[in-house]
């Protein structure tokens, strides 16, 4: 395989999120910190997505994002790159202005979101483009399903896959918003290898 091809930023980031786990301190430092934002601590609005409240909370956000971090930067690494900027920008930038309540934000579930969403954006694109309704099914279906349990979090303030625990606590918000990203970068011209998001062999 190709260098190019390879999600080698996906793999750095992953191991990004285990070093600020694994290293004393490193979370806490890097976290979403409102008061620490407001003094100037600007790079936390980027670095608190990467810190985690436990082993679980960790696990669970990595899975989600080596799967579709890897797809969607096999797609493309430029549109990965502005993505995974874009959403944590975003994300934080709605906690700040929507949640002012929420003094202290971590973890990848937004930025998951985000991949989930432009890469099922971007198969439902494709399908528009071959005319396929039934390649279109799947991608639609998921998209309709991730905007039923946001309306249904958002709405209850109760998350319907990870329940809320002493740990932390789920905000729908940022999941939401990371979506919106997502779905929205699908939409942007970007410098991609031109080919669709699945690559199906061509019959000699």
């Amino acid at each position: 395989m190709p260098l190019r091809r390879l999600p080698l930023l996906t793999a750095a980031l992953t191991a990004l999120a285990l070093a600020t786990w694994a290293i004393p301190g490193a979370a806490t430092a890097l976290q979403y910190d409102r008061t620490a934002l407001a003094s100037g601590e600007l790079w936390r609005a980027v670095t608190g997505h990467w810190t985690h409240w436990s082993t679980d909370h960790l696990i669970w956000d990595l899975i989600v994002f080596a799967v579709f971090g890897a797809l969607v930067e096999r797609h493309s690494r430029h549109r990965f790159a502005s993505l995974i900027a874009g959403s944590a920008l975003a994300i934080s930038a709605a906690v700040w202005l929507l949640a002012p309540q929420l003094t202290h934000y971590r973890g990848l579930s937004g930025i998951d979101s985000a991949l989930f969403a432009a890469f099922f954006a971007q198969l439902l694109r494709d399908a528009w483009r071959e005319r396929s309704p039934l390649q279109a099914t799947v991608p639609a279906l998921a998209l309709l399903g991730f905007v039923g349990k946001s309306a249904y979090e958002l709405t209850t303030g109760a998350t319907l896959f990870v329940a809320d625990t002493a740990a932390f606590t789920a905000v729908p918000l940022a999941h939401l918003v990371g979506a919106v990203v997502g779905a929205a970068a699908c939409l942007v011209r970007q410098h991609t290898t031109g080919q669709p998001m699945i690559h199906r062999p061509v019959n000699a």
